[in-house]
């Protein structure tokens, strides 16, 4: 199992250490001008700093190799920390939702804002933007779920903390009660997000479907591999970084199950390679109509004068693919000369036939055997058309 690399673990510790700074600045500066809307914009990144926490602890659990409890990783735990930092905010939404409304039943109390104070929050949305940006690259290109999110999370941040500054200057033109809506709208926001990763942790952790569009591209992939006929059975299992793909194949006519088995190989390799996933694959082997087959010898039996019985038909495997073994019994007073003759004739008739009725490409061993008027074979009953 691939580890993680150290940037995503780097641009979550450091993400923390920020967010921590901003708390500590914001929740500073709205107890000295007693803003709702700031203080809740503080909580706001303080979560932002639980969910950088979050993000780093999960992808050092993640990084543990597979174990006897554990077979596929621990690839999940970072669903596991997305799921609590989403109630943490659920939670904390739901305090400040309630503080808004106390307000504006009540009434707010009026502050006022220096330019200093909007300098220094605009100066934390401003950070906060290029926070985006590193998580968003580096957890794109490392694949890292939580880090992708966190990314967002910073984003919201960005927003929630441009319509503080409009509550701000608002509360400087007497419209006090901006403060209050704003809180308001802060924590709905919050408990959106919240919602929103608890939902998908959740769902990754019971095991949610694949997309459908996932699946497609894996079935394209496989079904254009090189001795692959068709594939069906597609499964995806999500252990956060890191996939499980199993599925069924079934290989090209007259493939053998050496042949199959080298297939599905070589397709669990590039499928690995290009889904970032461990797959499994399993081959169906081909087995060939005997029916057909038989019934399509007989009636070329049927057409060949010098040929007087042909039994013991049997579809074979062997390395390189399968063929059909059979044995052809000639009028006894046929030269060895006149049965090789014979017998080369059937295998180009046989061959050819099932080649253009079956679409099959197999080859015909035949063995001769002469017949005497006392042997078992005469007692055998006729093919169709004898």
């Amino acid at each position: 199992m691939t580890k993680v690399k150290g940037s995503s673990k780097n641009v979550a510790l450091g993400s923390t250490a920020l967010n921590i700074l901003f708390f500590i600045v914001k929740a500073v500066l709205a107890i000295q001008i007693a803003s709702l809307a700031l203080l809740t914009d503080s909580i706001h990144t303080l979560t932002d700093s639980v969910s950088s926490i979050g993000v780093y602890l999960g992808l050092r659990l993640s990084d543990k190799p597979p174990d006897e409890m554990h077979p596929y990783g621990h690839g999940r735990a970072e669903h596991v920390a997305i799921l609590l930092v989403g109630l943490l905010l659920i939670m904390t939404a739901l305090k400040f939702l309630s503080d808004g409304v106390f307000a504006l039943i009540y009434g707010t109390s009026y502050f006022f804002v220096s330019r200093t104070v909007m300098l220094i929050v605009g100066g934390t949305a401003v950070v906060k933007f290029g926070m985006w940006g590193w998580s968003y690259v580096v957890g794109t290109r490392e694949n890292t779920v939580s880090l992708q999110a966190d990314a967002w999370h910073h984003l919201s941040d960005v927003f929630t903390t441009i319509v503080v500054i409009i509550a701000l200057w608002g509360a400087n033109k007497g419209y006090h009660y901006l403060d209050a809506f704003v809180g308001i709208g802060i924590a709905l926001f919050i408990i959106y997000f919240g919602l929103s990763y608890s939902k998908r942790s959740i769902d990754n952790l019971l095991g949610s479907a694949p997309s459908e569009t996932l699946v497609e591209k894996i079935k394209e992939r496989a079904g254009s591999f090189e001795g692959v006929k068709e594939v069906h059975g597609i499964k995806v299992h999500d252990y956060g970084r890191r996939s499980a793909i199993s599925l069924h194949m079934r290989p090209e006519e007259s493939k053998s199950s050496l042949q199959a088995h080298g297939i599905a190989h070589a397709l669990e390799n590039i499928l690995e390679t290009e889904f970032s996933a461990s797959v499994e694959v399993h081959h169906e082997p081909w087995e060939p109509p005997v029916k057909k087959i038989k019934s399509l010898i007989y009636k070329i039996a049927g057409r060949m004068d010098n040929v007087k019985e042909i039994h013991k038909i049997r579809p074979m495997e062997k390395e390189d693919g399968f063929f059909i073994s059979l044995h052809l019994i000639l009028p006894k007073d046929t030269s060895v000369e006149k049965a090789h003759i014979v017998a080369t004739d059937v295998e180009k008739h046989i061959k050819r036939d099932i080649l253009e009725n079956l679409g099959l490409d197999m080859d015909v061993q035949v063995h001769m055997e002469p017949c005497d008027e006392n042997c078992r074979y005469c007692k055998v009953k006729k093919h169709p058309g004898k």
